[in-house]
């Protein structure tokens, strides 16, 4: 289990991204082009350590997170935290755990704009009859996740 800090400052940033069917090319130019002053590197042996501890139910550890949008986005973003692994909400929940109850547009939006997969779990929010409806990296993925955590 992962435990998120959020933190002002983080000098060992990093992203969780999915390559859309094999296009990683187009991801990584859009992480560069969100974070345009950062180095990237590719360490596959950190990249495999990472994702075994994020994905390994038996190990607990923290992870620090900054998060950079707008201060509703970031409201969003941390209400998707707190989501139990294994629990879904749909996006009308999100924008009343954040005070907002009639910005439901505004939170799919926000859900959308998550940058972290998995590690903000926009994949548990649905819709409100108990659709999937899009994620950001397939449908398929987010079944996938859905039913991973519900082991």
């Amino acid at each position: 289990m992962v435990r998120i800090n959020i933190v002002e400052d983080c000098r060992d940033s990093r992203n969780l991204i999915y390559g859309s069917d094999g296009n990683i090319k187009s991801e990584i130019l859009n992480i560069k082009t969100y974070w345009p002053a950062a180095n990237f590197s590719e360490d596959n042996v950190k990249i495999d350590r990472m994702i075994k501890n994020i994905f390994d139910k038996h190990n607990s550890h923290e992870l620090n997170l900054k998060l950079t949008g707008t201060e509703f986005q970031v409201s969003v973003w941390k209400a998707l935290i707190n989501i139990g692994e294994g629990s879904t909400v749909c996006y009308e929940d999100v924008a009343k755990a954040i005070g907002k109850p009639k910005a439901v547009r505004a939170v799919a939006s926000a859900v959308k704009n998550n940058k972290l997969a998995y590690l903000i779990p926009c994949h548990r929010v649905l819709s409100k009859n108990g659709g999937l409806n899009e994620y950001k990296w397939g449908v398929h993925r987010k079944l996938k996740l859905l039913t991973y955590e519900k082991k």
